[in-house]
């Protein structure tokens, strides 16, 4: 089975907007259509939607093991970020870990 590291490009601007990995990307692809994980992927494809445009994938590169293909994933992600892409990942992301994007709170609820 082969893993897939991907990314979709906004049709407009033609720049990258989210990096993942998958090894079924029919299925993961209708699941950021579909069913966002998360709010931004949400407001970036209902954006699409209300456009009548479709998000653009590519697969950047497959791997034969999970490990290596995460490895490229976040790697990928980080010289994204690093060179000022407004991407939508968070995790690896270096742009979204300067940003507040939660409140840290110690009380007790």
């Amino acid at each position: 089975m082969d893993y897939h590291v991907y990314c979709i490009y906004c049709p407009e601007s033609k720049k990258p907007r989210y990096i993942g990995t998958t090894n079924d990307l029919d299925t993961r692809m209708c699941q950021h259509i579909n069913t966002p994980h998360s709010y931004a992927i949400g407001l970036f494809i209902e954006s699409l939607k209300s456009k009548n445009k479709k998000p653009v994938c590519k697969i950047l590169q497959s791997f034969e093991y999970y490990d290596e293909a995460i490895e490229f994933e976040k790697s990928k992600i980080i010289e994204l970020s690093t060179n000022g892409e407004d991407l939508l990942n968070h995790r690896y992301n270096v742009a979204k870990k300067k940003q507040n994007d939660y409140y840290l709170t110690d009380f007790e609820d």
